[in-house]
């Protein structure tokens, strides 16, 4: 569940990134003289936060992975629990009834 949370939080950082950048390239070529240095600044902050952006979804993608994974370990203990489980109560109702045909022999 953190990790899941920091991934939240890069993405949401990326995104405000993202916004903040547009804005400032906005700015930068809606001006009569055009800046050259914001309109750099604002290039990097956008390479920048893509960036961001495509490592937090490669981390959501490796939880997802993970997750997964445990999930499926879970769902393969439970059937060979529930196999135990039935396997040993066969092999006490084979007893009981080899058990109850000897003594009606007797």
């Amino acid at each position: 569940m953190q990790e899941e949370e920091v991934v939240k939080a890069d993405l949401k950082a990326a995104d405000e990134l993202l916004s903040d950048a547009t804005a400032k390239l906005r700015d930068a070529l809606s001006a009569t003289a055009l800046n050259k240095q914001s309109v750099n600044v604002a290039t990097m902050m956008l390479d920048t936060a893509n960036t961001k952006r495509l490592q937090a979804m490669k981390n959501r993608q490796k939880i997802g992975e993970k997750r997964k994974m445990l999930t499926d370990k879970q769902h393969k203990l439970l059937e060979k629990a529930m196999s135990s489980t039935v396997n040993a109560a066969k092999k006490k109702g084979k007893a009981k009834v080899t058990q109850t045909a000897t003594q009606a022999k007797t």
